[in-house]
C-alpha cells in the first residue's frame, strides 16, 4: 500500500465482531472485482479496487489517484505500489458490520495496524461512497 495510503488514508480499527482470518484461497475472491472503501465511511473516503488482473486503483480521501498491483502469497494478500517494486503483503480478516455489509480488515505484521473498510461488489472508485 502506498505510504500515503498507510499513514493518512486508513484509520486503524477495532476488530470487527466475529472476524474470520482468511487463507489463501479464500482471498482472490473475497477481493476480486470489489470496491472497498475504508474507514471512516463518508463522502470522500479512501477507496480500492481490486481488479481480477492484478490491478489496483486506488483514490485517497482528497481525491489523489494511484494504481498498484495486487496478489496473493500464502495467506497473505500483497500489494505493489509505484515506485517501489517491493510487495507488502497482509493478513486478511472478513466480517458483517451492523447493516449486513461486508467488511474486510488487512493486518500488517510489521506494526500490527489493522486497515478496515467496507466492500461492494463492482468497479466503483470514481464514485464518493453512499449508502
Amino acid at each position: 500500500m502506498p505510504r500515503a495510503f498507510v499513514t493518512t488514508a486508513l484509520m486503524i480499527a477495532a476488530i470487527p465482531a466475529g472476524a474470520e482470518p482468511l487463507k489463501g484461497s479464500e482471498i482472490e475472491p473475497a477481493l476480486n472485482d470489489v470496491t472497498i472503501w475504508y474507514e471512516p465511511l463518508s463522502p470522500t473516503s479512501a477507496r480500492q479496487f481490486f481488479n481480477h488482473n492484478g490491478e489496483t486503483p486506488y483514490i485517497d480521501e482528497v481525491g489523489t489517484k494511484t494504481s498498484g498491483r495486487w496478489l496473493v502469497r500464502g495467506d497473505q494478500y500483497c500489494s505493489q505500489w509505484p515506485p517501489s517494486d517491493r510487495y507488502v503483503c497482509y493478513s486478511v480478516e472478513r466480517s458483517v458490520d451492523a447493516k449486513g455489509r461486508a467488511v474486510i480488515t488487512f493486518l500488517s505484521g510489521g506494526d500490527g495496524k489493522r486497515y478496515t473498510g467496507v466492500a461492494r461488489a463492482g468497479m466503483h472508485v470514481d464514485e464518493a461512497w453512499g449508502e
